[in-house]
């Protein structure tokens, strides 16, 4: 198996992922301070910034994936369906909680 540390475009992949998650981390605590301080305009636009870096979540994961895939790497499969992330659009329904 290839070691992503060898293969700069695999590298690549997988530190986007691991910025990207960041980013919804950092926003969700962004949200979560907004709540606190009932700034709710706020809070909704903050939403909506998570709501998009979900999506570029999922699309950096989508291609780590095909990535490691076409270098034979074993895929994250369980990984990906288990995450935290890929669900994030559900937030509305679970009043912007996430366990």
């Amino acid at each position: 198996m290839p070691d992503a540390g060898k293969d700069p475009v695999l590298a690549e992949a997988e530190r986007d992922v691991r910025e990207l998650e960041q980013h919804v981390a950092d926003q969700q605590t962004r949200i979560d301070e907004l709540h606190a301080a009932g700034r709710d305009d706020d809070e909704s636009k903050a939403y909506e910034g998570l709501f998009l870096l979900a999506d570029a979540v999922e699309i950096a994961r989508r291609r780590l994936y095909s990535e490691r895939k076409a270098r034979d790497i074993e895929c994250l499969g369980s990984e990906l369906r288990s995450s935290r992330i890929l669900p994030l659009h559900d937030m509305c329904a679970l009043g912007g909680q996430v366990e």
